[in-house]
């Protein structure tokens, strides 16, 4: 195969296209002998450089393989580091760089199969390619279908699709978008809003400035120091918020709940979720359960009302709780004595509550 770059140019200078391929070897790509080459062996691309003058989004799209964003401020250039898999069944496909109007577009594509690929080829014939780009944040649209991608101090919006493995981001500010599948999410030190879906794996939110919306179906979910909007759909998990302030809405249907110290108002309801909540005034706390217990920590004053159909209420003995029973329902309420207030409202059907007070009182 012979190397293809290809350099168009017309009058307004809007299209640059260049074609990395497995040609390129004979460029200064390192490549072990053919009788050497193992399924993980790379060939390893020199440096590119490319000027952002002009460039407004960048999008890529790859097939498996690890993508890194480094965010530079100090580099009006993109920086390009390209490896891919070297073995024979493997050198046909290629990675396209090219620039349409104001968008520089990366795209791992075969030639033989084309868009086809996907009906055509087993999953242990799909090319790896690691590609990393350092320069100028600008929005990106990343589509990817297996590995690692990690971002670093990206200042800009991200867009991000990608069917198995993990994504990591720290530091930087702009939105992001995620939409996985069995997908593994460790995000920290963002400023923006946070908008994730996916099916299953392990998200951990840290020191997040934004607000949050996660809809997620089973797996582990985990948020630090969080604050802003934050609303958590989980069908099925093991959830811990930790911290934080602002707005939270929690729903989990089943699994294990556990939210501490988080300060505002506070939501959460599921049905057969097992709750565990620690919360201080002046905070608002609700929580509503149909047969998963709820067991609630309380510091500061507060108007407390808890409610049950069919479960027990268990609480220390005191004179500010109340006890009645009204419309079919056990009623335990009462106003807490403290120098801050706070709210708390506690319902479940056949779940039991525990209501205890917080040894630092």
């Amino acid at each position: 195969m012979d190397i293809r770059a290809f350099s168009a140019q017309t009058k307004s200078m809007r299209l640059v296209c260049v074609i990395f391929c497995i040609a390129w070897a004979l460029l200064g790509a390192s490549t072990p002998p053919r009788s050497a080459i193992l399924p993980s062996a790379k060939h390893i691309y020199p440096e590119q450089r490319l000027s952002s003058k002009g460039i407004r989004e960048i999008r890529v799209s790859g097939i498996k393989g690890q993508l890194q964003f480094r965010g530079s401020k100090r580099d009006s250039n993109f920086k390009l580091h390209v490896q891919h898999s070297s073995h024979p069944d493997f050198e046909d496909w290629q990675l396209m760089l090219e620039r349409r109007g104001h968008v520089l577009h990366l795209e791992v594509l075969s030639l033989q199969h084309g868009s086809k690929w996907r009906e055509q080829l087993s999953e242990d014939k799909w090319p790896e390619f690691d590609v990393e780009i350092e320069g100028p944040s600008l929005p990106a649209v990343v589509s990817w279908r297996e590995g690692t991608l990690e971002f670093n101090r990206w200042d800009a919006n991200l867009e991000i699709s990608l069917t198995k493995g993990q994504v990591r981001l720290a530091g930087g500010h702009g939105d992001l978008r995620l939409h996985g599948s069995k997908v593994d999410i460790n995000l920290s030190s963002r400023h923006g809003q946070i908008m994730l879906r996916g099916e299953t794996g392990k998200v951990q939110l840290q020191s997040i400035e934004g607000d949050i919306d996660i809809n997620w179906l089973q797996g582990q979910l985990g948020l630090t120091d969080c604050r802003g909007q934050v609303s958590l759909d989980v069908r099925s998990a093991s959830l811990e918020v930790q911290g934080g302030s602002g707005d939270l809405r929690v729903a989990l249907q089943k699994g294990i709940g556990r939210v501490r110290d988080f300060a505002g108002d506070v939501r959460v309801s599921g049905e057969r979720a097992n709750w565990k909540l620690k919360a201080r005034a002046p905070s608002e706390l609700h929580a509503t359960s149909t047969s998963g217990p709820i067991e609630l920590e309380w510091e500061g004053g507060a108007r407390v009302f808890l409610t049950t159909t069919k479960g027990k209420v268990t609480a220390s003995k005191n004179s500010y709780l109340h006890s009645a029973q009204r419309e079919g329902r056990r009623i335990y309420a009462g106003q807490k004595d403290g120098t801050l207030k706070g709210e708390v409202f506690v319902r479940t059907q056949s779940g039991p509550i525990f209501w205890l007070e917080s040894l630092s009182q």
